[in-house]
């Protein structure tokens, strides 16, 4: 499942509510290409992997979340399980994202 994030406490109430299960934060902007290139297998994982809750974070208008989990660059995938960040990744790679869902999950 995709939930975008509309806030810093909706992020806040997500990661509480799937504190003991990996949750993915997809850091994005509609306007950045590599964004735009990994968006479908991105949905294709949160299908495959349906017990994984994938959290967006559009960085234009949620730019406070950007510099509270300081992303530098997109998109970027911040890993949580158990309130801790237990691995970030950025760029267009998925099959590290997919090897972090294994991992973690």
């Amino acid at each position: 499942m995709i939930i975008d994030i509309k806030d810093k406490e909706d992020l806040k109430q997500n990661l509480e509510e799937n504190e003991t299960i990996l949750v993915i934060i997809e850091f994005f902007a509609p306007w950045c290409g590599s964004c735009k290139t990994v968006e479908g297998k991105v949905q294709q994982l949160a299908t495959e992997y349906n017990t994984v809750p994938f959290l967006r974070v559009n960085v234009d208008e949620l730019d406070q979340l950007v510099e509270d989990y300081n992303i530098i660059a997109l998109p970027c995938f911040v890993l949580m399980k158990n309130k801790i960040n237990v691995g970030v990744f950025t760029g267009t790679n998925t099959e590290k994202l997919v090897e972090s869902i294994i991992k973690f999950k």
